[in-house]
C-alpha cells in the first residue's frame, strides 16, 4: 500500500518551505514515528515523521522549495510476511 508524504500546513501565512535535509534517505526502511525530513521556513522549522512503517522514496531534493500540500514522496508499506527473516 502506498502512502503519500505531503508538506503539512505549517501556519496561516506560510505557503511554502525549503526542504532542509533528509533524515532518512530514499530507499530506506522507516518505522512509524521516525523522523524522515526537515522542512525550513523563515518563521519555523519542522520535522516530518513517518505515518507508517515502510520503504520511503522521495521525488524532491534537498534545498527544493515545496508548496504546502505538495507530495514529497511515497512510503510503501510491506506485508509482514516479506519483513520476517527466513
Amino acid at each position: 500500500m502506498k502512502i503519500e508524504i505531503k508538506v503539512p500546513v505549517m501556519g496561516e501565512s506560510i505557503s511554502e518551505a525549503t526542504l532542509g535535509r533528509f533524515l532518512a534517505p530514499s530507499g530506506s526502511y522507516v518505522i512509524s514515528g521516525q523522523e524522515i525530513v526537515e522542512l525550513e521556513t523563515d518563521k519555523v522549522n519542522q520535522v516530518l515523521y513517518a505515518s507508517a512503517s515502510g520503504v520511503i522514496s522521495f521525488a524532491v531534493a534537498e534545498s527544493d522549495v515545496v508548496k504546502i500540500g505538495q507530495t514529497l514522496g511515497l512510503s510503501m508499506r510491506m506485508q509482514q510476511s516479506l519483513l520476517r527473516p527466513r
